[in-house]
């Protein structure tokens, strides 16, 4: 899992306007989560991942989705990788 690391300002307004002072470094990870309990430990206040409408994500979305994280890593210098259905960086459902 990738690892949150404080960023400093660049003196260009046009990046600095995108930065909030931290920043992810190593592989990001995501996931099409597939059960509320994949979420970590207190992940919202608003019990989001917890309400009756959970389910995960639809086949089709996750082509989408996956198709858009290889076009952002090819664009980008980032490095994102599949990790399951149990939690990542970032987890996907509805």
């Amino acid at each position: 899992m990738a690892t949150a690391v404080g960023v400093t300002q660049t003196n260009n307004p046009e990046i600095d306007g995108l930065l909030s002072g931290s920043k992810w470094t190593g592989t990001i990870s995501y996931s099409f989560t597939d059960s509320p309990g994949d979420y970590v430990t207190n992940y919202s206040a608003t019990g989001e991942p917890t309400t009756s409408g959970f389910s995960a994500a639809p086949a089709a979305m996750q082509q989408a989705i996956n198709y858009a994280f290889s076009l952002i890593a090819g664009y980008t210098n980032i490095s994102v990788q599949y990790a399951g259905t149990n939690g990542a960086d970032i987890s996907i459902a509805l």
